[in-house]
């Protein structure tokens, strides 16, 4: 009985397999039916630079596979059919071993003010609108896009400018590369902490408007918003 046992799983074990695909371009990958029993296995690794959809073979939906992940994927019957029929184990990943494009995609890269990443003069530069003033410094500026499993994108930010203006009734500042989505309100801290400024995002465009009488000094702002699009400067 244990040669018996022995033997079946050594067959077993020779049905596993691993794939390993790199597509240029989104592609979908069946996994088989026939011939596969309760228990077999696949590993499906996507070494590519675009995604993979991982489908059964009656074309339902597993799961999908970014640049740089992989799964496992484990029958829980036999002759599997449907999604329902597989169970699928994600690999935890090393962040540092995902490409840019992928992490961008996560949200686990950050881009900063001025900084050139896909090609000049892609960059999320940050300027103030016309009406007067300039901005003295950037002290601090990140911006994280993340694309949502609908296929839209977000961005979270974190701004905090210097600027040299008096006066404005409201202070449009730029950032390079992005269009907004939808109007959003949040607040803005001003140069003492003992003042707030409305803020709102202007939808198709790359503006937002600080609300106030602006004096020259800090500002400091935090979101996260809708994008209409991927940002130009995102990998």
């Amino acid at each position: 009985m244990t040669l018996i046992r022995e033997s079946a799983e050594l067959n077993r074990r020779e049905r596993d397999k691993v794939e390993y695909l790199t597509p240029g371009s989104p592609v979908n990958y069946s996994l088989l039916s026939t011939g596969v029993i309760a228990g077999d296995s696949i590993k499906v690794i996507n070494g590519g630079t675009a995604t993979v959809t991982v489908l059964s073979s009656n074309a339902s939906t597993i799961t999908s596979l970014l640049p740089g992940t992989d799964a496992t994927f484990v029958a829980l019957v036999s002759s599997p059919t449907t999604a329902a029929n597989f169970k699928a184990v994600l690999t935890a990943m090393d962040p540092t071993a995902l490409s840019d494009a992928a992490a961008t995609r996560m949200g686990l890269k950050v881009y900063s003010h001025g900084v050139t990443y896909t090609g000049s003069p892609n960059s999320p530069t940050i300027t103030l609108g016309a009406g007067g003033g300039s901005i003295s410094s950037v002290a601090l500026s990140s911006f994280i896009p993340y694309q949502l499993q609908s296929g839209a994108w977000r961005m979270k930010f974190t701004i905090v400018l210097n600027v040299n203006v008096f006066g404005r009734a409201n202070l449009p500042v730029i950032v390079a590369g992005i269009t907004y989505a939808s109007t959003y309100q949040f607040g803005c801290g001003g140069t003492t902490d003992t003042f707030t400024f409305a803020v709102y995002t202007e939808p198709s465009t790359s503006q937002l408007q600080i609300v106030g009488s602006a004096t020259a000094g800090f500002y400091s702002m935090s979101f996260d918003v809708l994008l209409a699009s991927k940002p130009t400067w995102a990998y």
